[in-house]
């Protein structure tokens, strides 16, 4: 259903008895629907469909970290919808400090969790060894719930 079509938006309306086509699901769902997608998630998506948009957000910034020439990098990355966590792959280089992803998938987190620098995250086992982890943190939340207060902001140092 093309989201823009007005006319088909109004006769699905008119059948079925709801005020809209684009109701959020409930969070639960989303949950259930993604943990049972995360063992086979990295390689649908980056072998069979070619996703790039992780790589292609990396990029973008990196070029923003770079722009002013200095070469800099930022302090914090928050990763949200994180999953299996292949952005946290190409965000990585640009980041000095932490990386928190949130996801409200527990399964999609546990495969985010076991990713380093050299494997996991839409990679195979690397030549380079380096088993540094991409993430911190990982947060189990529905993206509703976030705030940079219990994400970020909740998050010490220390205790990292």
């Amino acid at each position: 259903l093309d989201a823009n079509n007005q006319e088909a938006q109004h006769l699905l309306q008119q059948l079925t008895g709801e005020d809209t086509v684009h109701k959020r699901k409930p969070k639960e769902f989303v949950a259930e629907l993604f943990d049972s997608f995360a063992s086979s998630f990295d390689e649908k998506l980056v072998v069979h469909l070619q996703y790039q948009v992780p790589q292609l957000v990396g990029n973008m910034t990196r070029q923003l970290a770079n722009s002013s020439g200095t070469k800099q990098k930022y302090q914090s990355v928050l990763d949200a919808g994180c999953g299996t966590g292949l952005a946290g792959r190409y965000l990585r280089p640009s980041i000095a400090g932490i990386m928190i992803g949130v996801d409200a998938s527990q399964k999609m987190l546990d495969k985010a969790a076991v990713c380093t620098l050299a494997s996991g995250c839409g990679l195979g086992a690397a030549s380079k060894v380096d088993s540094t982890p991409l993430y911190e943190a990982l947060i189990k939340m529905d993206l509703e719930e976030m705030t940079i207060s219990n994400t970020l902001g909740s998050l010490d140092k220390e205790t990292l």
